[in-house]
């Protein structure tokens, strides 16, 4: 079976520079990014729990989330007081970026 890549990604801290260094992000230095279309998520945690999936509030991390085209751009964010310390990335972090590709 040949592999089929579904995402991508790229993680930076705060205030470091944009991904302009990567060609395959150069779109990602304006946010929103441009042409992208808002998606609402009001309700997006409750679709979820309707169908089973009861998220806590340390994984309920998609903040915005955005299409254009087929793409998925999606700010996730931990909530406030929640340590980081032992983590490459946070579990919930990663968690909540992969809501953006169902949302």
């Amino acid at each position: 079976m040949a592999w089929r890549q579904h995402a991508a990604g790229e993680l930076a801290e705060a205030g470091a520079a944009g991904p302009d260094d990567h060609a395959e992000f150069a779109g990602l230095a304006q946010w929103p990014v441009a042409g992208a279309e808002q998606v609402s998520l009001e309700g997006f945690y409750d679709d979820f729990a309707a169908r089973g999936l009861v998220y806590g509030p340390a994984f309920q991390g998609l903040t915005e989330l955005w299409r254009k085209g087929n793409t998925a751009y999606g700010l996730v964010r931990l909530p406030e007081g929640r340590s980081v310390d032992g983590f490459g990335i946070h579990p919930a972090l990663l968690d909540a970026a992969l809501h953006a590709l169902v949302g």
